[in-house]
């Protein structure tokens, strides 16, 4: 005798299927070709027309060695008593769903600031299964929509974006595509906190001046706010105003260095001394080409005084540098060893051909940045994770100097800088 649980059947009229439906039988004898099949007392309705039909069931049936195969059977009548399944059983051939973890917090966020958790969905079953993501509240999730395979598992962003100081509850249902519907539920909470008051603006430049030649670069335009204003020395080919933002000369390293503004349009010869605590923000575009050639750009401090055309990497120089590249990691650059200390995972998904907000926050000992608003946790050489960052001590010549610096793999250019904004040290809490 072959005992089997579950079966898929389908109405089929005129060589087309009408009506399929995926059910539960119950463990039992495999019934005879034609011979009327009965079994825990629900009837399975047929959606179909009357007229001449045949109903074609395909039983999962397990032999002695407990392997299964599959028979089909033709059926009459044209209904059948069929039971569904119970809770927690599983038809040969489904999809079966587990979530890890099963419950997200996102602790305290500052309104208007995001954060990103990860759940991952894993189909312990044995049958593909494409699952649809909603959820409610100001949580949104990436990917919304995947396939899974049999024993497949996918990561999914869920971002927390809280727009005022109040707490939020909600649960992810993830709904399955197979017959069953299958269902993944996952709660989430986040609490919103009221911004901080605005930050004290040092100094700001649009960029929105007329195009310049290399290294005509005027002074910083405080139309973003601020009291003080700068002027720019380059650093190796420096930089032109194009498009209304701060462009790399040419195919190599470029970049500035904030310096005094003199008489006559002239700059001092070395950069200025910004500080030791500052937060230094710059909508920064970093593109890259078919050949594999990327580039990347961000915001330095605590370096040397740099003249025209010095670089700040090796020798003398001090100091570290927060890169964005153009896969959309974010390193963090020790420029007198040349060399990371602090780097990000690389996203899944990153545009390189529009401008990202890059920001650094800087003290005598830390730093902390985000992207696009949300604040960035760094892999540290030991293989921990931090969003503050203890900088390392360095050999070279701290002048406490800053600027925006662009570098490049391979040869290409392109990189821009907009809407720089140097603001008091203002620590980023609440995340």
């Amino acid at each position: 005798m072959i005992a089997f649980v579950g079966v898929n059947y389908a109405l089929v009229r005129s060589g087309l299927v009408e009506d399929s439906v995926t059910a539960d039988i119950g463990l039992g004898p495999l019934p005879s070709t034609n011979g009327i099949f009965s079994a825990k007392n629900v009837e399975a309705q047929s959606k179909a027309p009357a007229g001449p039909r045949l109903l074609r069931l395909f039983a999962w049936v397990k032999d002695a060695g407990s392997v299964w195969h599959g028979t089909l059977i033709d059926l009459t009548p044209f209904s059948v008593v069929l039971q569904p399944p119970g809770p927690g059983e599983q038809l040969p051939g489904s999809p079966a769903l587990v979530a890890a973890p099963s419950t997200l917090d996102f602790g305290t966020v500052v309104a208007g600031q995001t954060k990103d958790l990860t759940v991952t969905v894993t189909n312990t079953g044995s049958a593909s299964v494409t699952l649809t993501g909603s959820v409610a509240g100001p949580f949104r999730l990436q990917p919304a929509s995947f396939t899974l395979s049999a024993g497949a598992h996918q990561g999914v962003s869920v971002r927390f974006a809280p727009v005022d100081a109040t707490t939020q509850n909600s649960t992810i249902t993830f709904r399955g595509d197979d017959a069953a519907s299958s269902t993944l539920t996952v709660a989430v909470r986040g609490a919103g906190q009221a911004a901080p008051s605005s930050a004290v603006v040092i100094t700001s430049d649009s960029f929105h001046r007329a195009d310049s030649a290399q290294n005509v670069l005027g002074v910083t335009d405080l139309a973003l706010g601020g009291t003080r204003t700068f002027c720019y020395i380059p650093i190796w080919t420096g930089d032109s105003i194009a498009s209304n933002s701060l462009q790399n000369w040419g195919t190599g390293a470029g970049g500035v260095q904030f310096g005094q503004p003199g008489s006559g349009s002239s700059c001092s010869f070395r950069g200025v001394d910004m500080g030791q605590s500052f937060n230094i923000r710059a909508d920064v575009l970093v593109p890259a080409d078919s050949a594999g050639n990327s580039t990347v750009a961000g915001p330095y401090f605590h370096s040397r005084g740099a003249a025209a055309a010095d670089g700040i990497l090796g020798g003398d120089a001090a100091g570290y540098w927060v890169q964005l590249d153009s896969s959309g990691k974010v390193t963090i650059l020790d420029t007198h060893r040349n060399a990371a200390f602090a780097w990000t995972s690389q996203p899944a998904s990153f545009d390189r051909t529009v401008f990202h907000t890059l920001e650094a926050v800087v003290t005598g000992t830390t730093v902390q940045a985000t992207l696009d608003g949300s604040l960035l946790s760094f892999i540290l050489s030991d293989g921990t994770t931090a969003q503050t960052v203890t900088i390392p001590a360095t050999a070279g010549s701290n002048n406490g100097t800053a600027g925006i610096g662009f570098q490049r793999v391979g040869p290409i250019g392109g990189q821009r800088a907009s809407n720089l904004v140097v603001t008091q040290y203002r620590a980023l809490t609440g995340y």
